[in-house]
């Protein structure tokens, strides 16, 4: 079974939010994110078991959100994402993310892409960094991203 994201308790730890802007089917998509591990690969197992961390719905009512409103990371620890959307039965893809948090900052992961037929399957992700004191946003890089469309 897979356990879920334990998310940080401690005093002004930065939050991770997810922003999805797909263009998908009437009946909508969901988008799984995981943590986990540096090696992961876009297919198949990696050497350590994946931890839901958040799931996004639009148009499921079989799929139930979790932590839908952000999760709370721990500050100045490396931590990397798959994110997984799926729409309908064959159109899906994958982006894997790494950046490391800092405590001064909030994160905005912006995820989009084509979930839609006739096109082409495409996802991308931006991050920003959303400055606790100043509100100011700014794109950030991402150290490790990997694109896994099919």
């Amino acid at each position: 079974m897979m356990k879920d994201y334990v998310a940080s308790t401690e005093p002004n730890s930065p939050q991770v939010i997810i922003k999805r802007q797909l263009e998908t089917p009437m009946l909508g998509s969901t988008t799984y994110i995981y943590e986990v591990s540096n090696d992961r690969k876009c297919n198949g197992d990696s050497s350590t078991p994946d931890t839901r961390f958040m799931v996004l719905d639009e148009g499921n009512p079989l799929v139930s959100e979790f932590n839908s409103k952000g999760v709370n990371v721990k500050a100045n620890e490396p931590i990397s994402l798959l994110l997984h959307s799926i729409a309908g039965i064959a159109k899906q893809c994958s982006v894997i993310v790494k950046f490391t948090p800092e405590t001064n900052f909030d994160y905005q992961i912006q995820l989009s892409g084509v979930l839609q037929s006739p096109r082409p399957t495409v996802c991308k992700a931006e991050i920003f960094g959303i400055s606790k004191t100043t509100n100011l946003v700014k794109p950030l890089p991402l150290e490790y991203h990997k694109v896994c469309n099919g």
